[in-house]
């Protein structure tokens, strides 16, 4: 399986986790009113993903051309294991961070709003 496919996989399972997510909890619904981001996901085989989030809607996953540097709210540096991890809960957000495992790019407000999503 090539770098490409087994990110695009791990991406949509994080993106279907999110409309779980919603569909569990009313509350989510209500933080994320008039919420819109634009998110690059950068991966440590290089490769970049765009979505925006648009309150409770993703975007389709696009694969970003290498050197574009569209203005973006919100870059999640990671790699497709970690990303996997967590989708299965081996490691937790806060422990992947200490271990320099996913760095987040973006204001705290939306450090604290994304952590929820994962």
């Amino acid at each position: 399986m090539s770098d490409e496919t087994e990110e695009l996989e791990v991406i949509e399972e994080l993106v279907d986790k999110f409309k779980d997510k919603l569909n569990e909890d009313d509350s989510l619904e209500k933080q994320l009113k008039g919420y819109r981001r634009d998110i690059r996901i950068e991966m440590d085989s290089g490769n970049r993903y765009g979505i925006t989030l648009n309150e409770t809607e993703i975007s389709d996953i696009k694969r970003e051309q290498d050197g574009s540097d569209d203005e973006v709210d919100i870059i999640l540096y990671s790699d497709a294991d970690t990303l996997r991890n967590l989708l299965n809960k081996e490691i937790g957000v806060m422990q992947a961070y200490a271990k320099n495992k996913i760095k987040i790019d973006a204001p705290l407000t939306d450090m604290l709003k994304i952590k929820k999503l994962l």
